[in-house]
């Protein structure tokens, strides 16, 4: 078993990490949206004779990560520091209380300077996930399970016209013995190719982001009124953190 001072040493380290993680995971969620989509333009030739433009027309841009894949990263920093941070205070002091939603113990036994401490956590936590992105609602978005976990597709690709400038002329005087036609000429555009794009998004959809939101509220709603509860302490092996981002992602 742990002594105490053990888990104070690295208490604060675990805490930076935790912080670190999330900062750069809201830094991601707002500056970083590409890194969750990608997408594949295609060209068609409409002439047969210029096939071989479609090939270096190609352009393919891959998904660096998912939005889940982020958050897991952001849990494992996240789960190691408030299981640190459990046992540190369960050994101060003997008050406890059970955390519960519903009727259903989600923690038991939890201090009460910890339950202070989870409220703190608990309210950084939601700051990331406020800034979660969501799918964007131009589009009709379905689930693409081949691709992965959590990962949409266009339900149509989008398609554009490739146009090319081809000159045109009209003429306004037939020529005549005595002087020359007059004719008039102007640039036109004409359609050569379509451009096909197909999106994909690993982006949350609104509703998942809003019942994720409103679990993680219920959740810190709860850890308050446990602390209120909360009375009676030692080093004791906690581990808290699994189970809470268990119960946020369920």
């Amino acid at each position: 078993m742990a002594e105490l001072h053990e888990v104070l040493a690295v208490d604060l380290d675990l805490k930076n990490v935790a912080d670190k993680v999330i900062e750069e995971a809201i830094t991601t969620f707002t500056k970083r949206q590409e890194h969750f989509r990608s997408s594949v333009r295609t060209l068609e030739m409409f002439d047969d004779n210029r096939k071989d433009e479609e090939e270096g027309a190609i352009e393919v841009k891959d998904m660096v990560t998912t939005v889940d894949d982020k958050i897991d990263y952001v849990m494992e920093a996240f789960v190691t520091h408030l299981d640190a941070l459990a046992q540190k205070e369960r050994t101060n002091q003997d008050a406890r209380a059970n955390i519960e939603v519903g009727g259903q113990v989600i923690v038991k036994d939890v201090p009460a300077t910890l339950l202070l401490a989870l409220e703190g956590r608990l309210a950084k936590l939601r700051t990331m996930y406020m800034e979660i992105p969501t799918l964007d609602p131009g589009f009709k978005w379905e689930p693409d399970e081949q691709s992965g976990k959590g990962i949409f597709r266009t339900a149509t690709p989008e398609f554009r016209h490739k146009t090319e400038k081809t000159l045109q002329t009209k003429e306004i005087f037939k020529p005549t013995d005595k002087q020359p036609g007059q004719y008039e000429k102007w640039n036109e555009d004409r359609p050569v190719g379509t451009y096909k794009t197909e999106r994909k998004s690993s982006m949350l959809t609104p509703a998942r982001k809003s019942r994720l939101l409103g679990r993680l509220d219920t959740l810190l709603n709860e850890v308050r009124k446990a602390r209120m509860r909360a009375n009676k302490a030692q080093i004791v092996d906690v581990h808290v953190g699994k189970a809470l981002v268990d119960f946020i992602n369920g």
